[in-house]
């Protein structure tokens, strides 16, 4: 039975994270493939049925392991993309009220100085 677990890192360390989690089940697949097709070709089928067997299971810890990296990844997309916008639209808030604009004025001080002119 498999189960989730989780815990909390820091948003910088979500690549390093994923890293880590993909370095865990890796393997070389085309070695693999070679040693099996050894093995049929030699008329070792026991060993043959063995490695199938293992490459099986490494398979399905390999797919696991890539769903829990693309559910991170697109959970740190989300994260990013929410992170950009909450920028963009305090930037469009900044400038509508002519604020880190140079040579502009908040909108009072603005409407004062066109009704001195």
């Amino acid at each position: 039975m498999k189960v989730g677990i989780s815990y909390a890192v820091d948003l910088s360390e979500i690549p390093e994270e994923v890293v880590k989690l993909i370095k865990e089940v890796q393997w070389d697949l085309a070695e693999k493939l070679d040693e099996l097709s050894n093995n049929v070709s030699s008329g070792d089928f026991v060993s043959a049925f063995k490695n199938i067997k293992n490459m099986r299971h490494n398979l399905q810890r390999t797919d696991t392991r890539l769903e829990d990296c693309n559910t991170i990844i697109s959970g740190y997309l989300t994260v990013l993309k929410r992170i950009s916008d909450e920028a963009e639209a305090e930037e469009e808030r900044k400038a509508s009220l002519g604020l880190g604009v140079r040579g502009s004025h908040p909108g009072a001080l603005r409407d004062h100085l066109a009704e001195d002119k």
